[in-house]
């Protein structure tokens, strides 16, 4: 049985400036951060994009002795997997996580990360687990071919052959390996007078600048995985009190939706003691996060939950409200939370 991991703005005086104008970066703690910030590290090295988020399970293993391929029945557990940052592999007994570099057709493995060791026995070896280390830690080029099938990888001492086994998994044991987790190939999102925030996003997840503006609710665009509309146009609007509709019908499964902005009143109401508790930062000032299952328009609209964020009220101070939330759809959402997450700790807050 594999472990699994779960997975604003701070004030010096009345000026209203948080005490830092620098964005936290991601740093290893109990919410499943991510350990090591990929923006510094190096750019994303050049790999064929089939060879990333699958895990790639041993099928045969050729060495220089060896006439024939060797069956790798004995080690059903050995696997590898690939970020556009990351490689790792999982010998069910052990594994390490490595960076790389790579140009077309080839990469070459780079020092050892993390390694794991699990509590299940003597590690296994031979052929296919003996193969899989030297590959990783022999800091040479590994020439590959790839498909949507299968990876073949050729040293001068090996040639391994893996299958696709589906959908990558081992950000289990370390959540850079989490998709959408290697920061260098996100984009810089600048602040704007209804967002006064930068920010940093996945690729994927795609800005769509529809703005809301009524008495009691403030939004300056969404954020999502897939193509919206604008609510607040004719033949879209849907709600009962005056306000546009969500700008998508359904989310696609493993789906998300970001909402920049929320309601203005957000501090006031009789659960604001509990709701403004802070527990967490946004931009270097006091927040609150809530992550509940889904309601109102996220449960229109196919999601499974919801994670609201807002920094929170402070009568000895001021400072400004900075509200994102998003809406997810499984099956996958520990996936969508982890990426959320580290989206919030990319927020700068700029005082107009």
């Amino acid at each position: 049985m594999r472990p699994t991991f779960s997975a604003g703005v701070q004030s010096t005086g009345s000026s209203g400036e948080p005490p830092s104008s620098t964005a936290a970066v991601v740093s290893a703690a109990s919410d499943g951060a991510n350990p090591t910030d990929a923006t510094s590290a190096h750019a994303a090295p050049t790999v064929d994009k089939r060879l990333l988020g699958v895990h790639w399970l041993l099928l045969s293993v050729r060495t220089a002795s060896s006439k024939a391929p060797t069956a790798t029945a004995r080690f059903p557990q050995a696997a590898v997997e690939f970020t556009a940052t990351y490689l790792a592999y999982d010998l069910y007994c052990s594994g390490a996580l490595h960076t790389y570099t790579a140009t077309a057709g080839q990469f070459t493995p780079g020092p050892a990360l993390d390694t794991i060791a699990h509590g299940c026995g003597p590690e296994e070896s031979g052929p296919g687990p003996d193969a899989i280390t030297a590959l990783a830690q022999s800091a040479t080029p590994v020439q590959y071919t790839v498909t949507a099938r299968t990876l073949t990888m050729t040293t001068a001492t090996a040639t391994l052959v893996f299958g696709n086994n589906g959908r990558a998994v081992l950000y289990e044991y370390w959540p850079q390996l989490y998709p959408n987790s290697d920061l260098a190939a996100w984009v810089s999102e600048p602040a704007t007078p209804l967002f006064p925030v930068s920010y940093r996003r996945p690729q994927q997840w795609q800005l769509y600048p529809f703005h809301k503006t009524f008495p009691d609710l403030r939004i300056a665009g969404y954020l999502s995985t897939d193509p919206l509309h604008n609510p607040c146009t004719p033949g879209h609007i849907r709600s009962t009190q005056d306000h546009c509709g969500p700008p998508i019908h359904q989310l696609a499964g493993d789906g998300v939706l970001i909402t920049l902005g929320g309601p203005i009143d957000v501090h006031d109401g009789s659960a604001a003691d509990s709701v403004d508790t802070a527990n967490t930062t946004v931009a270097g000032w006091p927040a609150h996060l809530t992550d509940r299952r889904a309601t109102g328009d996220c449960t229109a609209i196919g999601g499974n939950r919801e994670i609201v964020v807002h920094t929170t009220s402070d009568p000895t101070v001021s400072h400004p409200l900075i509200q994102i939330s998003a809406c997810i759809k499984g099956p996958y959402p520990d996936q969508v939370d982890h990426t959320f997450r580290q989206l919030v700790k990319t927020i700068t807050y700029h005082r107009h």
